[in-house]
């Protein structure tokens, strides 16, 4: 099975989940065509790469649990090549013969001769070609069992025949009961995945041009291992170039309905403490409680918080901007004190 991170990072994909996010696509349903059996427009209208690779990643994206699926619809395709355009043709249960009749049979109750009805007729009634007796009533002479088929073969007559299905693309023959039964699901996304996929699906534009314009290294998402052994999954992460990943500003962003409590605060800390960031912030859209603003104040989290997602990506930015800016005099301060260090030490050695 394909890892989270591996498809999530297909730009084609994280457009697909953003739109089902955002509720432009609530559901992916199924469609059928004879040539490729099930297919998803509106998932195909975004991944570009045909019918099969399309149902392989929402497969795969049910697999990982990040969208639910449930049958829809379910039909029968040729076992050899997949396709749903079958040609249906009987044969003769005895001896495999494709030369059959088709018509409406009487069986007289007397001797239990059964044939089509006109080897039955002689004139204006019914006399058995068997033993040559008249039918005269319905019910008690004879009976009419329906459509039945005689093979021309060997003769034998039955309301079940053989039945085979021949594929239009591959030209495969296939009994029945041989043939692949293909299933086909209705797609939504699990609301329970949000917070993983808000780490992917995230517009973070804005925040990967303000770091590599000053030519800092951006990971998004980063994953960190902690001191504890634990690997930890950031949104954003952009640190200096030749320094280690943990020495540069972790971002967590959280989108959620209900307001925003001391738990997230609490987990943000946790991360940045075992994983020994250098400094951590935590965009929310929607809104938090006073308790965990204070929380992340005396935790030294910087909050960037709003209603819509620009307007929250606008401030982290602004942030990081000053960030990189503070980071930058900082390390010119320390590069003065080391000279200046070295200089005095020059001078004693003179």
């Amino acid at each position: 099975m394909a890892s989270a991170d591996s498809i999530l990072r297909r730009n084609d994909v994280l457009s697909l989940l953003r739109q089902m996010q955002s509720g432009a696509i609530s559901e992916l349903k199924p469609e059928l065509e004879p040539g490729r059996g099930f297919f998803y427009p509106a998932a195909e209208n975004i991944i570009s790469t045909g019918t099969e690779d399309t149902n392989f990643i929402l497969n795969t994206l049910a697999e990982l649990d990040i969208l639910r699926r449930e049958l829809n619809d379910t039909i029968n395709s040729c076992p050899k090549c997949g396709g749903a355009c079958l040609i249906f043709s009987v044969r003769c249960p005895t001896c495999n013969s494709s030369r059959l009749e088709k018509g409406q049979v009487l069986e007289h109750l007397t001797c239990g001769h059964v044939d089509f009805e006109r080897a039955f007729v002689r004139g204006n009634v019914y006399l058995c070609p068997k033993c040559k007796k008249t039918m005269s009533t319905l019910g008690v002479d004879y009976r009419r069992p329906g459509s039945y088929y005689k093979c021309l073969q060997c003769g034998r007559i039955t309301g079940l025949p053989s039945k085979y299905f021949t594929c239009s693309s591959c030209k495969t023959v296939t009994a029945e009961e041989d043939l692949y039964l293909k299933q086909g699901y209705r797609y939504t996304l699990n609301p329970e995945k949000i917070g993983l996929l808000t780490n992917y699906t995230l517009d973070l534009t804005s925040l990967i041009e303000v770091a590599e314009s000053k030519g800092w290294v951006v990971k998004t998402p980063a994953t960190i291992q902690g001191n504890s052994g634990v690997t930890h999954t950031f949104t954003f992460l952009a640190h200096m170039p030749n320094s280690p990943p943990n020495d540069g500003l972790a971002i967590d962003v959280d989108v959620s309905a209900e307001r925003v409590g001391q738990q997230k605060i609490l987990t943000l800390f946790s991360k940045g403490l075992d994983t020994a960031v250098q400094s951590t912030a935590l965009g929310i859209v929607g809104e938090i409680e006073e308790p965990a603003k204070t929380l992340a104040r005396s935790f030294g989290i910087h909050l960037v918080v709003g209603r819509y997602v620009g307007e929250v990506m606008t401030g982290l930015a602004a942030y990081l901007t000053e960030y990189i800016k503070k980071r930058g005099r900082d390390n010119l301060r320390i590069e003065a004190e080391q000279l200046e260090s070295l200089i005095k030490s020059l001078e004693k050695v003179t």
